[in-house]
């Protein structure tokens, strides 16, 4: 039994992405205002450095404290479990719900690339995406690849089961299906056979009667 979650290292991933993604915002920020004040002149004031400081300081902080939070939340939320015939699927924090699905009705598992995908090569964490009839998607899984591999032989595996069993069943039924249409025919042929002997009376000649038999 192998589990699948986002791992510590998936969480420390998402805060890396939050953390590029606040500080592009920054730059890009500065990059506008610098450009606004150069086409419309100067402003009236002196920027307020240290106020700018702290914000970015303080924003930075936020970042991580929600990427942080966030990550260790999906793990305590949705876990996976790999079992001998089923998947099972757990989610929820107080009141977890739990379902389960045969891996007969289970499509595929793969990776499935994320915004920033070189993060998560460089800290050994993937996304993975499991397909029934709706997709599940699990971040910042650790050592995905063997994950994914499980899962695929497990399906394969119990797909072969499944298909040779269904064979087998359908060759009982032909064979049951052919003996007793044997068993039909066999009968209707020694009740044809039966009443031809009853019909049949004495046999004449080819000219009528003998007349010994007309006497007799």
């Amino acid at each position: 039994m192998t589990e699948i979650k986002m791992s510590d290292e998936g969480t420390y991933a998402l805060v890396i992405k939050g953390l590029i993604i606040i500080i592009s915002v920054w730059i890009f920020g500065i990059l506008l205002f610098s450009f606004v004040q150069s086409a419309f002149g100067q402003s009236d004031g002196p920027v307020n450095i240290d106020f700018i400081a702290m914000s970015f300081v303080m924003s930075i902080a936020v970042t991580v404290i929600i990427c942080f939070t966030t990550g260790k939340v999906i793990q305590a939320i949705l876990l996976i479990e790999t079992r001998e015939k089923e998947l099972l699927i757990r989610k929820g924090l107080i009141f977890p719900k739990e379902t389960k699905i045969p891996y007969t009705e289970l499509k595929e598992a793969r990776l499935s690339p994320t915004f920033f995908d070189f993060i998560d090569s460089l800290l050994g964490v993937s996304a993975i995406s499991i397909e029934d009839s709706k997709v599940i998607v699990v971040n910042g899984v650790k050592n995905p690849i063997d994950a994914v591999r499980e899962i695929n032989d497990r399906i394969a595996s119990n797909k072969r089961k499944g298909t040779t069993m269904e064979d087998l069943a359908k060759e009982v039924k032909a064979l049951r299906d052919e003996v007793e249409s044997l068993k039909a025919s066999s009968a209707a042929k020694k009740t044809k056979e039966t009443k031809k002997e009853e019909g049949e009376g004495p046999k004449r000649g080819r000219f009528g009667w003998s007349p010994l038999e007309e006497g007799v």
